[in-house]
């Protein structure tokens, strides 16, 4: 997945960002929203989709847990982002 800030519409939009996998979808850290299937029809209030984690993990909203085994990390997260505080 790759996650984009500066694309397509979201392009000078505070806190949204479009991840592309086989698909594009539009995260919205404020709103804490994506436009998926998933988080659209099965995920209730305050769950959030593989989209939204991977937009907070590569923006560095969240810290990758500890424990994680590096070599599973994509080495391109957060490579089209800029690094929140």
């Amino acid at each position: 997945m790759s996650v984009l800030e500066d694309f397509d519409h979201v392009r000078g939009a505070d806190d949204m960002y479009v991840v592309i996998t086989e698909r594009q979808y539009t995260v919205d850290l404020r709103e804490g929203s994506c436009t998926c299937p998933d988080a659209t029809y099965n995920l209730g209030a305050g769950e959030q989709c593989k989209h939204e984690k991977r937009v907070r993990y590569a923006t560095g909203d969240w810290e990758i847990p500890a424990g994680v085994d590096e070599s599973s990390i994509d080495p391109d997260l957060g490579e089209h982002v800029t690094q929140r505080d």
